[in-house]
Order: structure tokens, then sequence, then C-alpha cells
């Protein structure tokens, strides 16, 4: 069976098209309700609440952030959905009943930020905890690099990145990836091998990848820091550099580096990211 999906389309940040299957609602006027505050605060919960396992963290700020999220999430749904056309396309797409892909689609900055995983449906609950379940996605060509078909494989590599330069903020280097290797084991996966790139250099990466005595590498996870610069409009990751201290990775050239070695996957645990 084929999965069920609904479109959101932006061609610019003030203009949305919904599209359901084959039909297709006409242009329409797009204002977020999602405050620069809003996503300062919301950027403030994650980030740094939500990492403050040491120190004291303001949970009254924490519980002000918690009450907006549904108002937030409902207001984002309407800004969408506000004429009958983009309604009528979310009613025959919920009502299929099964589990679901809502995609966000553009390559405007400022529509990729917005918290879409809040959408909420008023009155309801946020798309992502209804059943059967809707998942949300954010789809973006930026840069058309060639694509590559994924051939099955009896064991998968995963590459590790678990990068922590001493000019930035602690994060604890094993979270992640004890939370993986935790979870292969819980379930008995055997067909994945599990590698780490030290150290965690952007040099180091790029020799690892054209490495052809070593397995090919399958899935790539970055565990560290990331940032964005509103000036270029671009993420970018914190690598190591060779002393240890931090180097910034834009996305376009990380995604030069990797498409070459037709990466299948790649999971960003990183802010910004």
């Amino acid at each position: 069976m084929s999965l069920i999906e609904l479109n959101i389309r932006f061609p610019s940040q003030d203009q949305v098209i919904v599209k359901f299957e084959d039909e297709e609602s006409e242009t329409l006027d797009f204002k977020s309700p999602i405050t620069k505050k809003d996503l300062e605060d919301l950027r403030w919960y994650i980030e740094v609440y939500g990492a403050q396992y040491t120190g004291e963290p303001d949970d009254e700020e924490a519980k002000r952030i918690e009450a907006k999220l549904i108002t937030l999430g409902e207001d984002l749904f309407q800004a969408v959905f506000t004429k009958l056309s983009a309604k009528n396309l979310f009613f025959k797409f919920q009502q299929q009943y099964a589990d679901s892909l809502l995609t966000i689609h553009t390559d405007v900055p400022e529509i990729l930020t917005l918290p879409w995983e809040l959408l909420r449906e008023p009155q309801n609950t946020f798309l992502c905890h209804q059943q059967p379940r809707i998942s949300i996605r954010r789809y973006c060509v930026k840069n058309h690099l060639p694509t590559f078909t994924i051939q099955a494989k009896l064991k998968l590599r995963l590459l590790f990145i678990v990068s922590r330069p001493s000019d930035e903020d602690f994060l604890n280097p094993r979270l992640d990836a004890q939370a993986v290797i935790d979870a292969l084991a819980e379930n008995d996966i055997s067909q994945v091998e599990v590698e780490f790139l030290r150290p965690a250099t952007l040099e180091k990466l790029t020799k690892r990848l054209e490495n052809k005595n070593l397995p090919l590498v399958d899935i790539i996870h970055f565990d560290g820091h990331g940032a964005y610069d509103e000036t270029d409009q671009l993420g970018y990751l914190l690598f190591e550099n060779p002393r240890g201290k931090e180097h910034l990775v834009s996305a376009l050239q990380l995604s030069e580096i990797l498409a070459p070695h037709h990466i299948a996957l790649v999971v960003l645990s990183a802010c910004q990211s």
C-alpha cells in the first residue's frame, strides 16, 4: 500500500498551496502566526532547558512556554487551512484511516524553521499524536545532487561522529550513541555494525569515506553542536579542527563530501540542524 501524503507547498514566504492526491487548492495567502519571540522561546526550551541536567533550570519559564504550545499549533494550522478549499483537502486526507505523511515542501528558510511538529487541529490533538499516526516532515530541494539507488545489504555500517570542540558548551558525549547501541541490542539487531570517527574532523571523515579497504558507510549519525547563519541562510555543523577547537562545516560543504559516497541516511543530533 502506497503512503498517503498531504503536500503543503510554499512557493514563497507568504503563499501556500495544499495538495492531496490529484486535487490542489488555489494559491492561498499565508501569514505566519509564529513570532520571532515564539521561535526564541522554543529554541531556549529545547536547546537550553532540555539540556540543563547540570545547573539550575528555569522551571517557571519552561511552564510558560509549555502552556503556549497548543495555541501555537492551532494558530499555525489555521494559518495554512484558512480557506474551505484547503480544509476540505485536509479532511479527505485525515479520513483515510491509515498512517500518513504531511510534507512541508519549500526552500524558504523562514518556512522551514517554523515548528510544524506542533500542528494541531483546533479542539483536537497534535497531528503527530493522532491515531492513525500523521508524521510531519520537511522536504527541501536546494541543490540538485545526483540521485542513486540503494542496494539491499546483509549488514549496514553506522558511522558515529561525536564532535565535542573544547571551546563549546558541554554536551554528554555518550548520550546519543549509548541510546542507539542499547536500542540495537534490545531489538536484537545484529545487521548494524557501529563505528566511531576519531577525531571528529572533516579531514578524518573524508579519508574514512575514501578508504576502500574499510566497509562502505551506509548511515552517518552526527552528534554535536549546530548553528544557523541568518545572513547567508545556511546551517552549519560544528566539527573539531586538528587542535580540538570548533570547525564550522556548512550544509553545502558536507553534502558535497557525502553525495559521491551514496550515504543512504544522515541523522543530525544538533541544535539548529
